[in-house]
């Protein structure tokens, strides 16, 4: 009877909302927002497409004018999306281009401005929008409607902020639990993250409620959520409406297959949900708000909480909340959610990290401007609370980890890929798992992008010793060598020469190319392999928009952007917009690169004539030559804040390949050290102390013979910092003692050292001497260097004789 009388009221309510609809059509014009409709909107703006096709350009233009008018005191950014997808980039691009109608041309280009720019709401005072929902509550019916629009339009999701919002809809006797349903269906996508979490109330009505709103809304953001109520609420008529509400969105044959499929076809949604977010797609992502706020739903107070957190991190706290419901749905044994997961921290790691060191280096620089001054608190508070991502997914253990780095290989996502990488080598793990078979297996060779790697759980980390990205491989080959696997493994080898290219970075300038393959992409990865280009910079290309726009807000490090205009998805100017808006990206210099003979296309990117601000720093050709190219980037890259950079970079790469060889044991060991020699031995030239030490001890521990001349050179030379030449005289001891060599040089070089005033550096030859095979009369001739001081103490000798000599004078 209860059943009965509730789906009574749920349809008692669908018919006031159509009864409210039909009143408002009477409601005067001074209750109604002010302006065209969105119907009217959408039929000047297809007069003004046909006025543009007949050449009518001034009709056009003053109903464009119009349209425009509209649009920017009304915003509606979804219509305004439409309207530009209706009429498509080419045509903005044809009427900008026109001769003669300047004016027709600025009106296409403020259009494309204001479809690149969400239109944010601000979170009202909790006072404000009580007042105007009370108000709502004691309304006239021709009035409610009117109120209701200025809610959905002016607070959205902020509405929920009211705790009595979800004992309402679960209230059959409240007065405004219809009207509330009415204006949530009306407030459409800005209501659905709220009323998901809302679906875990333990009110069976809220439950209900809430599914049968979501459904007349059509998100597919609650397909998720609506399948598992239809598949295991414990009330039969949220099930029922659950399931009713599911068809609406994906339709009534797809309906039944997910409720067919059971618990499986449910968690597959969960993970096709949370992989939108992941990837930020922008229809699943998209935030209308200024604030990037979290809903969740706290079962003990029977309330919503909300949280605001970075907007960057939105996507990644969205999938993060998915996958929580996944797990708990599945008593957590679903591994492709755990997998999935631990990405996702890692994602949100990097993205907080990487936001930080921007933020930090652009104060540094006087560039950050005043308003994100108070973002570096909460980016330094947010980097210590995601440290201890390291921890959770360290729980989760190495096979775990190995099933994460191999969707992060697939996915093309180096930076979490790396700190797959990094948490697998501070796990320590054995290589039980890696695929075995020595270094000399495989069908690898140096022009296969493929190796032919074993199917083991641990394949993914010999994998990545093969990437197109140096981060990753360099991490892969730092974590094997520091791990060193008790066993041999397949393609052992390629450890020590990936270390030893890493110990040869000079720390290349990173280039991000957002382009089609077949329009430009591989054409100008091409032209960065070429000889002038290819050791200054390293090319990445990401093929659609939004994989270009998240590359560069995951990793916000790159040195220059080159965007085609000829993307299908995203245009150009909405790329550089969104880089431009993110304070993290709106430093990078940004290059459109257009078809040679495409004038129209560069006069809309460069600079106007009038000294207008053109919208990226250059315009160049697909067809552009490597010399021209290097020429532009040389200029580009010229000044003391970059070279400082460079210089950075580089050497955190190489300090890390050389402490990863140095960590290589002495005995035991499979890896072939030998063949980094030449890289450890050039550090002596042009790397700092940080890089030139752990290379010293890597060649100790190597006991090579062709590295004693250079050792010798290089402790022979007091401009060299003392704790560099301890380290080049413990390695060359190293290399005598394992040669058993003598050599004159080194003796007559470590003689001389035992008069130095350092005691660091007498220790160090005196301990180097000691492993020289010398013959009896070299010890007397080094025992007797004492006799040299005894007429004038004060000489340089050795410290102990001098310190005797002062003792016995007193």
């Amino acid at each position: 009877m209860k059943m009965l009388v509730q789906r009574s009221l749920a349809l008692a309510g669908i018919s006031f909302f159509l009864l409210l609809m039909w009143v408002s059509s009477f409601i005067p014009p001074s209750l109604h927002a002010q302006g065209m409709s969105k119907a009217e909107i959408r039929k000047k703006f297809r007069q003004v497409i046909e006025h543009v096709e007949r050449g009518e350009y001034n009709e056009a233009t003053t109903i464009f004018e119009a349209v425009l008018k509209e649009l920017n005191s009304n915003p509606n950014q979804e219509l305004i999306l439409e309207l530009r997808n209706e009429a498509g980039f080419a045509w903005f691009i044809s009427a900008m281009s026109i001769k003669g109608q300047k004016r027709l041309g600025m009106l296409a280009k403020k259009f494309l401005q204001l479809a690149s720019i969400p239109q944010g709401v601000e979170k009202p005072a909790k006072a404000h929008v009580r007042k105007l929902f009370n108000k709502m509550a004691t309304a006239r019916y021709d009035e409610r409607y009117y109120i209701m629009e200025v809610i959905a339009s002016r607070f959205g999701q902020y509405l929920f902020m009211l705790e009595e919002i979800p004992g309402i809809l679960g209230n059959t006797e409240d007065k405004m639990q219809i009207p509330l349903i009415i204006l949530l269906t009306r407030m459409g996508e800005r209501a659905v993250l709220p009323l998901l979490e809302i679906l875990d109330s333990n009110d069976g009505s809220v439950r209900q409620n809430a599914a049968m709103i979501l459904g007349n809304i059509r998100d597919r953001r609650a397909i998720p959520a609506l399948a598992r109520l239809a598949i295991s609420d414990g009330q039969s008529r949220v099930r029922s409406q659950a399931e009713i509400a599911l068809k609406k969105i994906v339709g009534e044959e797809k309906g039944r297959q997910i409720i067919s499929g059971g618990k499986n076809a449910v968690l597959q949604e969960y993970i096709q949900l949370a992989e939108k977010y992941y990837k930020n797609d922008p229809f699943y992502t998209r935030n209308p708000y200024k604030d990037a706020i979290i809903w969740k739903w706290n079962s003990q107070k029977a309330q919503l909480d909300f949280w605001q957190i970075p907007s960057f991190l939105f996507n990644e706290a969205l999938a993060e909340e998915i996958l929580q419901d996944a797990l708990v749905f599945s008593n957590g044994e679903h591994d492709p959610a755990w997998t999935l997961l631990l990405d996702v921290y890692f994602a949100q790691l990097n993205e907080t990290r990487d936001s930080l060191d921007v933020t930090q280096d652009l104060e540094r620089k006087a560039k950050l401007p005043d308003r994100y001054r108070y973002m570096l608190k909460d980016l330094q508070k947010a980097r210590e609370e995601l440290k201890r991502v390291r921890i959770i997914t360290a729980i989760r253990g190495k096979k775990q980890l190995y099933k994460a780095l191999k969707k992060a290989l697939d996915d093309k996502r180096p930076e979490v890929a790396v700190s797959c990488i990094e948490a697998l080598r501070d796990l320590r793990v054995d290589g039980s798992l890696l695929p075995q078979g020595g270094a000399g297996s495989g069908n690898y060779s140096t022009s296969s992008s493929k190796p032919s790697i074993q199917k083991t759980k641990g394949a993914p980390l010999v994998e990545a010793l093969f990437s197109k990205d140096k981060r990753v491989r360099y991490a892969a080959a730092e974590a094997l060598a520091k791990l060193h696997p008790k066993s041999n493994f397949q393609h052992s080898s390629r450890v020590i020469e990936v270390l030893a290219e890493a110990l040869q970075e000079r720390g290349p300038r990173t280039i991000l190319i957002i382009a089609p393959q077949d329009q430009g992409g591989n054409t100008m990865m091409g032209k960065f392999q070429s000889s002038t280009l290819k050791a200054l910079y390293q090319p990445f290309l990401a093929t659609s928009g939004q994989e270009g726009i998240q590359r560069a807000l995951t990793n916000p490090n790159f040195d220059l952007i080159i965007v085609s205009p000829y993307l299908p998805k995203y245009t150009a100017w909405e790329i550089i917009d969104k880089l431009r808006n993110d304070y993290r990206t709106k430093h990078i210099p940004i290059y459109v690169m257009v078809r040679q003979n495409d004038y129209k296309t560069k006069r809309l990117y460069q600079a106007g004539e009038d000294g207008e601000e053109g919208r990226s720093e250059d315009v160049i050709s697909i067809e552009i030559s490597s010399s021209v190219l290097a020429g532009k980037l040389q200029n580009l890259f010229q000044g003391p804040e970059y070279e400082e950079d460079i210089k950075a970079r580089k050497t955190e790469v190489a300090r890390k390949a050389a402490e990863a060889l140095a960590s290589i044991p002495e005995f035991g060991s499979y890896f072939k050290l030998d063949k980094a020699l030449p890289a450890l031995l050039s550090t002596f030239d042009n790397q700092p102390d940080e890089v030139k030490i752990p290379a010293m001890e890597a060649i100790a521990h190597l006991g090579d013979s062709r590295a004693k001349d250079k050792l010798v050179d290089y402790f022979k030379n007091r401009e060299n910092s003392i704790a560099s030449r301890v380290a080049a005289c413990f390695a060359l001891g190293e290399v005598l003692k394992k040669t058993r060599e003598t050599s004159d040089i080194a003796y007559t070089v470590l003689k001389a050292a035992l008069q130095e005033r350092s005691y660091k550096i007498t220790l160090a030859a005196g301990q180097a001497l000691g492993k020289m095979p010398l013959p009896p009369d070299k010890y007397v001739e080094l025992f007797n260097l004492r006799k040299v001081n005894l007429e004038n103490p004060e000489q340089k000798g050795i410290y102990l004789y001098r310190h005797m000599v002062r003792l016995k004078k007193r």
